[in-house]
């Protein structure tokens, strides 16, 4: 499971713009990837390709935002599997309810032991909490914790229109790649200026921002960096941000 893990985490990139798109009718290219919904399609996919059984689980945030993450079956076992967090070791579901105990795995942006963190605690004998914990300077701050329980385990994930509906807008479109060195790369469109910004982040809770305006050159080098680990066009890659960026606006209106 976990070679599936890591293939999705870093080869099907999370973006906010897929269900947008696909509501619409439009095209949004595979490299680019897309919502927690599409991420865990090709997962569940990839897993029952090699053999595995999966189920998937639905929630809502404790912020109010739908989330889907992936169970494998190995056997009797169950494996906690969520390419949105970027975690790529399966987290051992049936120990971690069995022990009762809360348990921590790495995510990206990672390096060695630093990086952000995830803790898995049980909150019943088939429910539990995934908590990401997004690392900073100078300790670690909780940004997203979702609820799950087995009992609503099922064998379909919903649909990108259903994503699109639920989802609250945004004032950004964004594309979020882990990179070689491990750390984290936003590509971002602001829907206010139609400009872009680049941010990156690693392991040590440190973090650096180019923007399209301030500093055209950087941006460009920087840009062909992320059209060369996506293995897209930059200007297929523009033209899917500005084409999900009149959408918004119309949905906005």
């Amino acid at each position: 499971m976990k070679e599936q893990l890591e293939r999705i985490v870093h080869e099907i990139p999370y973006n906010t713009f897929r269900p947008t798109m696909e509501k619409s009718g439009k095209t949004c290219p595979m490299q680019l990837g897309g919502d927690c919904i599409y991420q865990n399609r090709l997962l569940g996919q990839a897993l029952r390709r090699d053999g595995y059984k999966t189920g998937f689980l639905r929630t809502v945030s404790y912020d109010k935002i739908l989330h889907v993450a992936t169970v494998g079956m190995d056997g009797d076992e169950l494996f906690y599997l969520d390419p949105f967090i970027m975690h790529t070791d399966p987290i051992p579901l049936t120990h971690v309810l069995k022990r009762g105990k809360p348990y921590l795995v790495k995510a990206f942006p990672k390096s060695g032991k630093h990086g952000n963190k995830i803790m898995v605690k049980p909150t019943g004998k088939k429910s539990f909490d995934v908590s990401l914990f997004w690392v900073t300077p100078r300790s670690y701050v909780p940004v997203r914790a979702y609820p799950f329980s087995l009992d609503g385990m099922k064998d379909t994930l919903p649909s990108s229109s259903e994503s699109a509906k639920e989802k609250p807008p945004k004032r950004r479109i964004t594309l979020r790649i882990p990179v070689e060195n491990g750390d984290v790369v936003h590509l971002n469109l602001n829907y206010g200026t139609g400009l872009m910004d680049i941010a990156a982040y690693d392991a040590f809770g440190g973090s650096a921002t180019i923007q399209q305006k301030d500093d055209p050159g950087l941006f460009d080098s920087q840009f062909m960096k992320i059209s060369e680990a996506i293995h897209l066009q930059p200007h297929r890659i523009r033209e899917a941000f500005y084409s999900s960026l009149n959408l918004c606006l119309q949905n906005l209106e």
